[in-house]
Order: structure tokens, then sequence, then C-alpha cells
């Protein structure tokens, strides 16, 4: 039981002193690194319409959700530790719906939506 206390204690010695060692980080060191990506496909948005809408309204708007996405990222790393970076995302889906009554207080509206 003494050897595996003592055995443990030296482990714990030697992790301790090998997370204590200097950090060797210098900004000017390295070249730089420049990573880019695109990506595009089918999406489908995870809300749907509230259920408190006019029925004709709601299937509209939960045919919204479906669609294609596409975009693209580029980063340049400096060195390890410190880069900088762009992003690009969009979302697009059409969808099309004629005459649809919206009662407004006490006036009806017909709209086209698309």
């Amino acid at each position: 039981m003494r050897f595996y206390t003592i055995l443990i204690f030296l482990l714990a010695l030697s992790i301790k002193g090998n997370a204590q060692k200097k950090n060797s980080f210098n900004f000017a060191s390295g070249s730089g690194h420049l990573s880019v990506g695109a990506f595009v496909g089918p999406s489908l948005m995870i809300e749907k319409a509230p259920d408190s809408l006019m029925p004709e309204l709601q299937d509209y708007l939960n045919k919204l959700r479906s669609g294609w996405h596409y975009g693209f990222e580029t980063e340049y790393f400096f060195n390890t530790y410190l880069g900088v970076g762009v992003k690009f995302s969009s979302f697009n889906t059409q969808q099309k719906v004629d005459s649809i009554a919206i009662q407004f207080f006490s006036s009806i509206f017909y709209i086209n939506l698309s």
C-alpha cells in the first residue's frame, strides 16, 4: 500500500512539473496558414408556424421552412494562437400563395404572398 502511495505521489509531481513549463508563445514565429471552405445543400428550418395563425397562412409559412443553403468561410492563422476569419451563409426558399383572406378588426384584406 505504501509503495502505491509513493508511486501516485511521484506521478502527481511529474504531471505538475510538465504543466508548469514556460509557454513558448512567440508572436512572430511560424508562417501563416490559410483555410478556405464552401458548403451547399438542401435545408429544413426546425421551427414551425404557430397554431394560432389561419390555416392558409400557417401552411404557407410551414412550406417556407424548406429550401437551399450555401456559403463559404475562410480563415488565416498568423501562428498557432492568432488568426482572423470570415464566414458567409445564406438560406433561400421560394413559395407563393394567391388571395389569402386576412381579417383585421372589421376589415377583410385579400393578399398575395410570394
